[in-house]
């Protein structure tokens, strides 16, 4: 083949402006023509093919094969004697020895390069050499050399390194804290590079905004900008495990990391196995935070020691600095630091603080103010806090709710109980305006978890007052701040129809596989693939408005007062001792109730028992029945009987309290019970709209599979003596979705699954697949009482120490007054048909639904069902 070289030189320069937007492509390209040029070909050719395989193979995280590449290129340009295409091709080298940890030599090259070129080449060596700069922590310095290379590519129009300048300079300017100049330069660096079709390069500068969202608090903006950006880079073939590392920020400051411990450190082995250490090593740096948070000290300080190693080896002492730091806060976790570390702590603070890391700064003077308070050193606590009390006011509300709880910490111990409470206080309403600005329920909840500081600090000194009526208050604010805000998602969001639709067809065909015995791995990995767009797409969900429309909080004397003749119970654990607030008309007491890991196995215990029985549809032996009676009296006796209820209870568990089955213990003790996440939430939901006598809207739901004598169906129909019917093939999620809408009274029957690993993927079966919780946020009006005749229905999930969240949760925060569901198995019988039907007849009488529920109760343990909201 006989190739011209005037043409192949043309192509050859063409390819590498084409390099960032389609690296896949390029390297093929360039590939072939190196092929067909031969050994002995045009050098400047050469030169120019071996830099566009060396640009694409580092794009793609192959570096060692971009450096040999690059080697190449620069032998090539020097056998043509071309100053230009070698001090290009060295620039290019330069930064691929940069990513593969050898600053030194990448600054050399850089040297190198920019003796060989002038003018607009040879600031194109000065924005290389800042981009090595910042990564190193010398953050002036790089933004002297990005300020002084940006005026030279704005006067040639040459745009492409424009946005590279404008992209780059908007992360130091992050790092600095600037986050305003950082958010304008990248943005404007985003439409600089869609307009010449850079599209790789945008997605990045689309990424980096969501990493300044982040830093601002707006988490859920971050996540969406994160999606984009990933979506981009998946379409284009590029690999992109570098950009975890600033999700995994996000989700550790969401509350969320253990979801991303294995993301940060799945990033680091890819990274470093493509020879990437220079990203590698900040992989392995957010591991170490998110296993910190985790609470796995041990594993959190190996990998930030690792951190730190490869750090220095790759010549970036700052960063090296900040992993240290974290690897004090580990020692401290496991309560290996003592006072001799503070100054060693606060020495790292400041270098840190000098060489721009203000964030990691605040976090190691924060950590050394803590460690001097613990070691009663108040003069050092007080002077090293006040050092960061511009950390409560900005930045992550993980460290906002630090430094108030550190504020707080300090006030407590100069003796000042009152200003300690404000302080608590003031970190409490910062963690409840940063779940107010979320959409997302699940990440609401896990956010709560940032708060235990705060909440055990408040409760403590409210204690220490002993009045109970602040305790109550603490209480409350710890307790399902997820459910304060209405939901955002609208109910008519088509994406989020569509994920979920394709989110149904992949676990049905899960199911299909694994019930004939096929190989499922394949299906199994779309079936993950489809639950992390459902999730992804609910977390980009933002509120745009503040806590003027949350539920708000109430005080004991409100809750009282809303009472009537009813008692209030709300547990909480403090310290290793499980309480609980007794409130009725007349006073508020504070009640210990001892250890709580004894609770825990008597509810597991009875947990075992009741689901023995009701698989055996409530058939058994006498000694069956005997031991589910025993484990019912221990647990009433312990936590329920202890607070000397009357005979109408509402009841506030504690999150490890979720799945304990309050009917039975009220039935043991002849009280009605209703069960509320919140005191608040009950007072609020007590304020709906109740349900009325004069021709109620009634819905029932029957799925296929279930109630196949048609008895239960039959007997809520006849209660009612009207309703509405979606029965087996009729009963698809779209159709019942749009049917709960506006209705006052629904009942579903169905098979019911709950989950463990993301409460809002518990689901009730329908003709066409799993209905999921997720689904019941698009309910526009959701039904006044709803109905859950399924097993597992009333199950939450913890989500951090305050909160739990399950599908009954869900439909009380999206405003249905009462949710009947069991938090065990529940047999389809003819005891279960006939307790439902004689509850539907109460119901229709007039009864509230606690009564309604306690009249119905079946003789069979089996059928145990929880009322949840008013009552």
């Amino acid at each position: 083949m006989t190739i011209e070289h005037g043409p192949l030189r043309q192509r050859a320069r063409g390819l590498i402006d084409q390099v960032d937007a389609a690296p896949r492509e390029t390297l093929e390209e360039a590939t072939g023509l190196l092929e067909g040029l031969g050994a002995s070909g045009d050098a400047e050719a050469s030169s120019m093919l071996e830099r566009v395989r060396g640009t694409s193979m580092r794009l793609l995280g192959e570096l060692p094969d971009a450096e040999r590449a690059l080697l190449d290129a620069v032998d090539h340009a020097a056998r043509a004697g071309s100053a230009l295409l070698e001090g290009e091709a060295r620039m290019s080298l330069g930064v691929v020895l940069a990513f593969v940890g050898r600053p030194d030599e990448a600054m050399a090259s850089f040297d190198r390069a920019e003796s060989l070129l002038d003018g607009v080449e040879a600031a194109r060596v000065v924005f290389q050499r800042s981009s090595i700069l910042y990564r190193q922590g010398e953050y002036a310095d790089a933004l002297e050399l990005m300020d002084r290379a940006l005026p030279h590519f704005e006067a040639a129009g040459d745009v492409r390194h424009a946005a590279h300048t404008r992209s780059n300079r908007g992360v130091v300017l992050g790092y600095a804290g600037r986050l305003e100049e950082a958010r304008s330069d990248l943005r404007r660096a985003d439409e600089l590079y869609r307009s010449i079709g850079l599209q790789s390069a945008a997605a990045v500068a689309t990424h980096n905004l969501g990493w300044v969202a982040g830093r601002l608090g707006e988490l859920a903006l971050a996540l969406q900008l994160y999606d984009q950006a990933a979506e981009e880079l998946t379409l284009l073939g590029r690999p992109h495990p570098e950009l975890a590392i600033d999700r995994c920020e996000v989700l550790i400051a969401a509350g969320c990391p253990e979801e991303a411990a294995p993301i940060a450190s799945g990033a680091a082995v890819l990274l470093r196995e493509g020879g990437n250490t220079l990203e590698g090593a900040e992989a392995l740096l957010m591991s170490a935070a998110a296993l910190l948070w985790c609470e796995e000290p041990a594993a959190a300080e190996h990998a930030a020691v690792g951190a730190m190693q490869l750090f220095s080896d790759n010549g970036r002492p700052l960063w090296a600095t900040a992993a240290e730091a974290l690897a004090f806060d580990a020692r401290w976790k496991e309560g290996r630091v003592g006072a001799e570390d503070v100054a060693a702590i606060e020495s790292i603070g400041g270098l840190l603080e000098s060489g721009g890391q203000h964030l990691a700064s605040r976090e190691a003077l924060l950590l050394a103010g803590r460690i001097a308070l613990a070691h009663e050193d108040l003069d050092t606590g007080t002077r090293l806090l006040s050092r960061v009390s511009d950390a409560r006011l900005s930045g992550p509300i993980d460290t906002r709710i630090q430094a108030w709880l550190s504020l707080a910490l300090l006030r407590r111990a100069s003796g000042d109980s009152q200003g300690a409470s404000r302080a608590a206080l003031a970190g409490a309403n910062a963690l409840v305006e940063a779940q107010g600005a979320l959409g997302a329920l699940d990440l609401r909840s896990t956010m709560a978890s940032h708060g235990d500081g705060i909440f055990a600090i408040g409760t403590e000194l409210a204690m220490q007052s002993g009045r109970a009526r602040r305790v109550f208050d603490w209480a409350e604010r710890s307790r399902a701040g997820s459910l304060r805000f209405p939901p955002v998602l609208p109910p008519d969001d088509p994406q989020s129809a569509e994920e979920l639709t394709q989110l149904r067809l992949a676990s049905i065909k899960v199911r299909e596989l694994e019930s004939s015995g096929q190989p499922s791995a394949t299906a199994k990995a779309e079936l993950k693939r489809r639950e992390d767009a459902v999730v992804s797409r609910n977390r980009q969900a933002a509120r745009s408005g503040g806590v003027e429309d949350a539920i708000a909080l109430r005080s004991a004397g409100e809750i009282r007062a809303a009472l009537s003749e009813r008692v209030l119970l709300e547990f909480f654990v403090h310290e290793n001792v499980r309480y609980v607030l007794r409130l009725d008309q007349s006073r508020c007491r504070l009640i210990s109730l001892g250890d709580p890991d004894e609770h825990t196995e008597a509810v597991e215990r009875l947990e075992r028992r009741l689901r023995r029985l009701a698989v055996r549809g409530g058939r058994s032996s006498d000694s069956l029945e005997a031991a589910v009676e025993t484990a019912i009296a221990e647990l009433a006796d312990s936590i329920f009987l202890s607070a000397s209820p009357d005979d109408d209870v509402v009841v506030v568990p504690s999150p490890d309290l979720a799945s304990v089955p309050w009917s039975l213990l009220a039935e043991h003790s002849d009280a009605r019970v209703t069960v509320s996440p919140s005191a608040s939430l009950w007072a609020e939901t007590s304020g709906r709209e109740a349900v009325s006598r004069e021709s109620p809207r009634v819905l029932v739901v029957r799925a296929p599979g279930v109630d196949a004598d048609g008895r239960e169906l039959e007997l809520v129909s006849a209660a009612h003596g009207r309703v509405s019917v979606l029965d087996a093939g009729t009963a698809t999620t779209s159709d019942v979705v749009e049917a709960l809408s506006g209705v006052d009274i629904a009942h579903v029957i169905a098979h019911g699954s709950a989950s463990r690993q993301n409460p809002l993927f518990a689901s009730l079966e329908m003709a066409d697949g799993p209905l999921y919780a997720y689904d019941l946020q698009r309910v526009r009006h959701p039904p006044k009482l709803m109905v859950l005749s399924s097993c597992n229905a009333g199950v939450s999930m913890r989500m951090s120490r305050s909160e739990s969240l399950g599908m009954a949760s869900v439909l009380l925060a999206g405003g249905t007054r009462n949710v009947v569901a069991t938090t065990s198995l529940l047999p389809d019988t003819i005891d279960t048909a006939e307790s439902m039907g004689r509850f539907h007849s109460f119901i229709a009488a007039g009864e509230s639904v606690r009564s309604a529920l306690a009249s119905s109760s079946p003789d069979s343990r089996a059928v145990s069902l929880e009322c949840f909201g008013a009552g």
